[in-house]
């Protein structure tokens, strides 16, 4: 678990959290939409740099972090720049990108950074931990969901590195696509002890977006309607409604009482309520000598096949 101290925001796979990409290339438009965003309760705003027109001006940046200051009060920021070769906007790659992420590590105002895994980026997550930035170590595939052999070997040295977070997505083909992308999210949790963030991309892939509790992902990624930044992006208003309902749905309800005291009546109204399963344990278990027995409510488990 990650906890973002002062605005005590947990990342953690037990309560997800729902990012929202904001995508202006102005100065006026980026502080608009990012306060309309905190305003709307938005728990995590991830500023994709490539958009920003004068992006690679960091006083520029952080004259508009130095605005956003009292608005993010209670609100992540993670600032991403993509080049144009990680399916983003802007053109920049070797040590140009190198320089630029280890002096934007630099500046005030944000809690977390997005890094695209590369060879040199051991050299930025050193910078960033100095400089007390939270890292996202990402790998994107917008073509396919490689082997396994391929998905084992990336996490090794991914792991190497060392960040806060390991972000992988991955563009399904087929839905062996999908079910191999949960396998390697429990592959990731034996071998790792950060959170992670596991996503398929496309309209295949927006089972994992709407449900991150398949992949133990503490954040998944919507957008406002059409402002997405990534294939199979979901409105985040309805991602975040989904994600509260998993929530009630994972939670077990136990009716604890003496005999006759109305434990089943009340199950079984609550099981068409909140469709969940009920289960009599006195089916399962003896009753104690007090007369005690228990009724347990549980969510039943869905597939969701769209």
């Amino acid at each position: 678990m990650i906890g973002l101290s002062p605005k005590n925001i947990k990342l953690t796979k037990e309560k997800p959290i729902v990012a929202v990409p904001v995508i202006e290339k102005t100065k006026e438009s980026i502080i608009e939409k990012i306060k309309a965003l905190a305003s709307d309760d938005v728990k995590l705003i991830e500023w994709r740099l490539d958009y920003y027109e004068e992006c690679l001006d960091l006083e520029a940046v952080q004259s508009i972090l130095c605005e956003l200051k009292k608005p993010l009060a209670k609100t992540l920021l993670l600032l991403t720049m993509r080049t144009k070769s990680e399916g983003g906007e802007f053109d920049i790659s070797g040590e140009a990108l190198n320089d630029y992420y280890i002096n934007l590590s630099k500046l005030n105002g944000f809690d977390l950074i997005d890094i695209q895994y590369h060879d040199s980026t051991q050299e930025i997550v050193k910078a960033c931990s100095l400089n007390k930035k939270n890292t996202i170590l990402s790998y994107h595939n917008f073509d396919k969901t490689i082997k396994d052999d391929e998905l084992a070997n990336l996490l090794d040295e991914m792991i190497k590195f060392h960040p806060d977070i390991l972000k992988f997505a991955f563009m399904p083909n087929t839905d062996d696509d999908i079910d191999r992308t949960i396998k390697f999210s429990k592959k990731v949790r034996q071998n790792w002890h950060g959170r992670q963030i596991l996503i398929s991309m496309g309209e295949m892939g927006k089972k994992l977006r709407l449900n991150p509790f398949l992949t133990g992902s503490c954040v998944t990624f919507g957008c406002e309607v059409g402002k997405n930044s990534a294939p199979g992006q979901v409105d985040y208003k309805e991602l975040s409604g989904n994600i509260e309902n998993l929530l009630v749905k994972r939670k077990i309800i136990f009716l604890v009482g003496y005999m006759g005291t109305g434990k089943t009546t009340i199950g079984k109204e609550l099981k068409n309520r909140l469709h969940y399963k009920l289960v009599d344990l006195d089916a399962l278990i003896e009753k104690s000598n007090e007369g005690f027995d228990i009724v347990m409510l549980k969510p039943k488990v869905k597939t969701n096949k769209n």
